[in-house]
C-alpha cells in the first residue's frame, strides 16, 4: 500500500505542493532480474512512477531509441528510465556472454 509524502516535499522525480501518493520504484526492475535492496529503489509519486516504466518500456522494445515525444517526459524520469534500461540490458548481455562461455566448455 503506497505511503503519502508530506505537504510540500519532493519525490525523487517532481516537486509537490500537495500530498500525493507515494512508490517504491526499483530503478533495474524486480520483474528484469533486478535486487530488491534498498539501493535499488527510490520513493517516487504514481505519476513518475507509470512515466517511468512507460519510457523505460518504450526503449526496450525498440532497442535503446529514445521516442520522438521524448521532451514529454522530464529529465529526471528519462534519466531513471535510462539507468534501468542501461542496467537491464547490461545483465543481458553478461547473461548471454555466460552461456556462450558454458556452452563452449
Amino acid at each position: 500500500m503506497p505511503t503519502t509524502m508530506a505537504r510540500g516535499l519532493v519525490c525523487e522525480v517532481h516537486v509537490h505542493d500537495s500530498v500525493v501518493p507515494q512508490e517504491d520504484h526499483h530503478v533495474w526492475p524486480l520483474g528484469y532480474h533486478g535486487p530488491n535492496i534498498k539501493a535499488n529503489k527510490i520513493k517516487i509519486c504514481c505519476n513518475a512512477h507509470s512515466d517511468i516504466h512507460y519510457f523505460m518500456d518504450y526503449l526496450l522494445k525498440h532497442n535503446g531509441i529514445q521516442p520522438a515525444d521524448w521532451r514529454t517526459y522530464g529529465p529526471r524520469v528519462r534519466m531513471f528510465a535510462l539507468i534501468g534500461y542501461r542496467q537491464v540490458m547490461d545483465y543481458a548481455t553478461r547473461l548471454s556472454e555466460e552461456l556462450s562461455a558454458s556452452r563452449a566448455d
